[in-house]
């Protein structure tokens, strides 16, 4: 803020005024440095002396302890200048944001199975937790396609993704198979008793009775039916 100071002198009659304004610094913008692996990065910007410069110091007022050429951490770090006269001041400020451009590491577990039920449905788990996810900067979230609770169906492989990502955007992924496995025993429901009429040698040939059973399965439409004898 600026203002103005009246002083008033007087020569046979002639006033004259003087006016003074408050000084200003120019301040870079919020800035974006990117980190090495170790997280940090070497910032170097400039503060200069605007207006009404003459006669003024500038100090650095904020608390970081860090300044221009100094290893900045991961993250923003607030950075704040004052430039003084004596009596009268002024500040300006802004943040050095340091981003991380390392992808993190992710390991999927190995291939797991999962049984289908009565349906051939089977509701997918949270395979999240037995990820190992490490990232040079912070902590991560990871996501999981297909999501947790999707119903699966059938008896087939699904390929399953994990995604770390950290908080700067850098994501890595990977994939497993899961197997979805039938345990469950199809019914059969036989006829009753049959007969069969005997030719001359007290003989008779046995029939293919094995399209005339009553046959249900969970997952397969159309199973096999096979005849003892046949």
């Amino acid at each position: 803020m600026s203002y103005q100071i009246f002083l008033f002198l007087s020569f046979f009659g002639l006033i004259f005024q003087i006016t003074g304004q408050t000084p200003t610094l120019i301040c870079p913008s919020d800035t974006t440095f990117y980190s090495s692996v170790n997280c940090t990065a070497t910032a170097n910007y400039n503060i200069s002396c605007n207006l009404n410069c003459s006669g003024t110091n500038t100090t650095q007022t904020d608390l970081s302890g860090l300044t221009s050429g100094d290893i900045f951490p991961f993250g923003s770090t607030f950075q704040e200048y004052t430039i003084s006269n004596g009596t009268d001041s002024s500040t300006c400020s802004f943040y050095v944001i340091v981003v991380d451009t390392v992808s993190p590491i992710i390991i999927c577990p190995p291939d797991q199975t999962q049984h289908v039920d009565s349906n051939c449905e089977t509701i997918i788990l949270d395979y999240k937790p037995l990820a190992v996810a490490t990232d040079n900067c912070d902590s991560l979230i990871i996501k999981q396609s297909p999501v947790p609770g999707v119903t699966l169906s059938g008896i087939s492989s699904q390929t399953v993704t994990l995604i770390a990502t950290d908080s700067s955007g850098n994501s890595s992924s990977c994939s497993f198979q899961l197997q979805l496995i039938d345990t469950i025993a199809p019914s059969i429901t036989c006829l009753g008793t049959q007969n069969v009429s005997a030719n001359a040698n007290c003989e008779a040939i046995l029939g293919d009775y094995t399209s005339l059973m009553t046959i249900n399965d969970n997952c397969d439409p159309s199973p096999v039916v096979t005849q003892n004898p046949s």
